[in-house]
């Protein structure tokens, strides 16, 4: 019978290849080596430097790389596609601070805040900027903005009054042209 051998922290040693030459158990280096990473990345001097290189330029554009690559892409689709993931996702998107961060996010690209729009909306006495109509459930306020870079808050409209000027291109004279149009065949 073959006598078994452990190291002195009880690691199966009875393999050749367990055994490393320099150092005796290849799971106690093993171990020694995850509690050195574990240790040096998570001093601060360490996580500072991390930090910075990240917001580098160097950093964004591995990081860029890294993203469209196909591994990134494999590895995002199989963690998207749990069950948990998407229960997770789908709980936060409707709690109040998931329905909050994304009005923010939506309005942000429009060159509004929320208390910009809420105080906009107030301002109107909650009626459209258009057509002074008020907004009910079925046609909600929507967030109107001028079409430059960055977006400049306009006022607070129906989505259709909305959609109109914007299918106009926001031009004045295809507006009242429209307008004159509707007016001949009232």
């Amino acid at each position: 019978m073959k006598k078994k051998m452990q190291c002195k922290r009880g690691h199966d040693t009875s393999s050749a290849n367990s055994r490393d030459s320099s150092n005796g158990c290849k799971a106690c280096k093993a171990e020694r080596n995850a509690a050195s990473c574990a240790y040096q990345y998570s001093t601060p001097e360490v996580k500072a430097q991390r930090a910075a290189y990240r917001k580098s330029p160097e950093g964004k554009a591995r990081e860029a790389t890294y993203q469209r690559s196909p591994e990134a892409k494999a590895k995002r689709a199989v963690y998207e596609a749990l069950p948990a993931t998407k229960a997770y996702h789908s709980a936060y998107r409707n709690s109040p601070e998931g329905k909050y961060k994304a009005r923010r996010s939506n309005l942000k690209v429009l060159g509004w805040t929320p208390e910009m729009f809420a105080q906009t909306l107030l301002e109107q006495g909650n009626v459209c900027a258009s057509c002074r109509e008020p907004f009910t459930e079925k046609d909600p306020p929507h967030a109107d903005h001028k079409h430059v870079e960055p977006p400049e808050p306009r006022g607070v409209l129906h989505s259709s009054c909305n959609s109109v000027i914007g299918l106009l291109k926001e031009s004045p004279a295809r507006i009242r042209a429209a307008a004159d149009y509707v007016e001949r065949w009232s």
